[in-house]
């Protein structure tokens, strides 16, 4: 590479690097970040360094769980470590093919809404057993004991828990 090229190239790694660490600083509303990046060249590549590998952890646990599963605080609840927002519409679940990944111990809401009336399972908890009317969302709660547990309507998995 000439000089050039490497010259232009580190000035876009560079305001690339900040533009990523002013996102993150304004998503976490911390100003020690910002203040970090416009101090100099060395403590900028450390805090990019940083910003990038919780930028890129924070995205894969976005992208796993996706929109309908919130979890801790997220949930709304003091009492629900996970949360599932699920429906059942002409015999179809959305989204398809959930599975969630949980701990021992988790205590779990699923929300079910449907267009019909349906009993709904919960494997290895037979007194969580729970129906869902049409458009009145039914709310199943369970802590998860065993190593797969799958939420199931008229026979089919509306989603499955697993733990690692």
């Amino acid at each position: 590479m000439t000089a050039t090229t490497t010259s232009t190239l580190t000035r876009a790694s560079a305001a690339t690097a900040a533009l990523a660490v002013l996102g993150l600083a304004a998503a976490c509303g911390n100003d020690d970040d910002s203040a970090a990046a416009s101090s100099g060249p060395s403590s900028s590549a450390a805090s990019t360094s940083t910003s990038t590998a919780t930028a890129t952890a924070t995205s894969t646990a976005s992208a796993t769980d996706a929109a309908h599963v919130q979890r801790g605080a997220a949930t709304g609840e003091r009492d629900v470590d996970v949360k599932v927002r699920l429906s059942w519409r002409g015999g179809a679940v959305d989204p398809a093919g959930t599975t969630v990944a949980v701990e021992r111990g988790d205590r779990v809401e699923v929300l079910v809404s449907s267009d019909q009336h349906a009993d709904i399972d919960v494997s290895g908890h037979p007194d969580d057993r729970s129906d869902v009317d049409p458009d009145e969302p039914e709310d199943v709660d369970f802590t998860i004991t065993e190593e797969r547990t799958v939420v199931s309507i008229g026979g089919t998995t509306l989603a499955t828990f697993t733990t690692s």
